[in-house]
């Protein structure tokens, strides 16, 4: 299926990961919009539901610098510097100390090293 709409006037796309289901692009201004498959909330509009066009991500309107995605999650990294992740936790991939999975940002907890999303392991995990 064809998705035709008004062209994006995005910054910067997603860095990608092995095994990454979904897109991301930050929109001037910081705005980051995913698209892709969403099975496990990894585009990070409050549902599960495939989006094939681009979607705002949920409570981050603004200030996004980066963005990356790995196997099934996306991460953000703001302008103050603090670290929002989305989709699955199966094996820990949204750093909140909590399971299952995230439809929207949640912040990463404490402390992080400088610079915390800039590489992927394999599929599974953002890390330094």
């Amino acid at each position: 299926m064809l998705v035709s709409g008004p062209p994006i006037s995005a910054t910067a796309l997603m860095k990608p990961g092995a095994y990454a289901s979904q897109t991301c692009a930050i929109l001037t201004g910081g705005a980051p919009y995913c698209w892709g498959a969403n099975y496990s909330a990894q585009v990070g509009d409050g549902t599960v539901a495939d989006r094939p066009a681009a979607t705002p991500v949920a409570y981050l309107s603004a200030g996004v610098t980066e963005i990356v995605g790995g196997g099934d999650h996306t991460c953000a990294l703001t302008s103050a510097a603090a670290v929002k992740c989305w989709g699955s936790r199966r094996f820990g991939q949204v750093g909140d100390g909590t399971w299952g999975f995230s439809a929207v940002p949640v912040y990463v907890g404490n402390p992080l090293p400088l610079n915390p999303i800039r590489t992927f392991i394999p599929a599974l995990h953002s890390t330094q």
